[in-house]
């Protein structure tokens, strides 16, 4: 039953960490995102 909530919080946690530093990119370079070629 343990190891059920260990990988649960794990998932929880990547999610949540790829949600965020998503966000902060966003939040960051909306310009740069659009038409940058430096990010291709």
């Amino acid at each position: 039953m343990l190891e059920y909530i260990i990988i649960g919080l794990a998932a929880v946690l990547l999610i949540g960490a790829c949600i965020f530093s998503f966000r902060i990119d966003n939040s960051g370079k909306e310009d740069a995102i659009t038409d940058n070629p430096k990010t291709k």
